[in-house]
């Protein structure tokens, strides 16, 4: 069984599609985004949160049930955790880019 699939009671794993609305000013025109993310959060009240950003050449999924998962770090230090896949990568939507990972990064934690 995946890990997902053993949850403890108290652990909450949220499938997220954030929509962003934002400008394109060059050309005047508003621009629809989605982001894949996920929370998984400790069990019991959390004091903590980590926001984290995958390595390169990977998405989301590779740290719902790599070793370890964003679930064991959410264990481990007892916080919530909070990962995404970048515009551009997984099942978010856009161009891969510094500036849309540094928007995407800000969304997140707005």
């Amino acid at each position: 069984m995946p890990e997902w699939g053993r949850l403890s009671v108290g652990t909450i794993v949220l499938m997220l599609l954030l929509e962003l609305k934002g400008a394109c000013a060059s050309k005047g025109i508003s621009i629809l985004m989605y982001i894949a993310c996920v929370r998984i959060a400790a069990p019991g009240r959390s004091r903590y949160s980590i926001l984290y950003s995958h390595p390169n050449a990977s998405d989301l999924s590779d740290h719902l049930m790599g070793v370890p998962s964003l679930l064991d770090l959410a264990r481990f230090h007892k916080c919530d955790v909070y990962s995404y896949d970048y515009s551009g990568y997984g099942i978010s939507s856009g161009h891969p880019s510094e500036s849309n990972q540094k928007a995407d990064i800000r969304a997140l934690y707005d």
